[in-house]
């Protein structure tokens, strides 16, 4: 059954937020903001991550290899890839991890 999901602007109120917005049987989806300079630390996923950017700039650094992305990209990545991300700019994006 289809199901819609808001996702509320909170950077207006706080520094960052992390959080899952939605669980399925088959994929969870969250919601990353964080303002400029904001990081995530180093971590990995047991399942495949896709990251769609929906505001602003944000470093992705991959197994090693640094990518930039902006509201133009989405990246995806294989299960238990070492990630971390640095926000350039205040940044908005979706994680959909795939089970």
């Amino acid at each position: 059954m289809m199901q819609k999901v808001h996702v509320e602007d909170h950077l207006q109120e706080q520094e960052s937020k992390i959080g899952r917005i939605f669980t399925h049987d088959k994929m969870d989806i969250m919601n990353i903001q964080l303002r400029a300079g904001g990081q995530v630390p180093e971590h990995n996923a047991k399942e495949v991550v896709t990251i769609i950017v929906r505001k602003g700039e944000v470093k992705f650094t991959v197994e090693g290899t640094e990518h930039l992305l902006t509201t133009d990209d989405i990246l995806v990545m294989e299960p238990f890839e070492m990630h971390s991300l640095q926000a350039i700019t205040d940044i908005d994006i979706l994680v959909l991890k795939t089970k």
